[in-house]
């Protein structure tokens, strides 16, 4: 997950032994952030940093979550086409009272901020105008929204497999149909074990859910710069036995 140039960067960190989360002592950690990835001895000790802070805020209950804020970063250079550039943040910490420091180093992704020109609007009243019976296995509509949300999860994972950002896509108005067939895959190949004679209409959805996204062609900008292609969103089939 990336951070965003300019804006403030909230972090967190959770202590593990043995692949179990841990509560830390309180204290008050040494953080430090770098534009270059620094040595051991300088992340220790802080040196070259571009900046620090000493504090944490402490949840005492499992996973002991400690949460921490950098203040926003300033793209370098912002008339450049680079658009995502490398950080790395180091916590110096105690895991025992009187214990030895800890260092840890973690790379950090800044960029610049996307922006969408539409958003999808896929509902629930979508959904059962194309397939009426949904009703009957989902009547409410926060339970068809939340197949919504699962659908746009997984065209921005088709997105990602084709090494496309979902945050530079444009006009996403035109996947509002897609987007409801996905989410009635997903909504019903759950009931397939209880009714293998669904697996028919299941396959269905997906296939339309292919056909539909093989069709779009969105625009598509790189650097955030106007230089604008079309991408088409196609993604692997998906499909239930009975």
């Amino acid at each position: 997950m990336s951070e965003i140039f300019g804006r403030s960067i909230s972090r967190e960190f959770y202590a593990l032994s043995d692949d179990a989360y841990i509560n830390l002592p309180s204290q008050a950690p040494a953080l430090y952030l770098y534009s270059a990835l620094p040595g051991l001895s300088a992340a220790r000790a802080g040196t070259g940093a571009i900046a620090s802070a000493a504090y944490w805020s402490e949840t005492q209950s499992t996973p002991f979550k400690r949460s921490y804020t950098w203040s926003a970063i300033s793209d370098p250079d912002p008339t450049s086409s680079t658009t995502s550039r490398g950080y790395w943040e180091v916590i110096n910490y105690i895991s025992v009272t009187g214990g030895q420091q800890i260092t840890e180093i973690r790379p950090i992704t800044i960029e610049r901020a996307d922006t969408h020109d539409s958003v999808v609007n896929t509902d629930s009243e979508l959904m059962r105008s194309l397939w009426t019976p949904i009703s009957t296995y989902y009547p409410s509509d926060a339970q068809l929204e939340l197949f919504i949300s699962l659908a746009v999860d997984h065209f921005k994972l088709d997105l990602a497999k084709r090494d496309l950002e979902w945050g530079k896509v444009q006009g996403l108005k035109a996947i509002r149909i897609p987007i409801a067939y996905k989410a009635l895959f997903i909504a019903m190949r759950g009931q397939v074990g209880r009714n293998a004679a669904l697996a028919d209409i299941v396959n269905e959805f997906e296939s339309e859910y292919q056909a539909y996204s093989a069709a779009i062609k969105l625009p598509y900008d790189e650097a955030n710069d106007g230089n604008v292609v079309t991408v088409t969103p196609v993604s692997h089939s998906v499909r239930i036995e009975r």
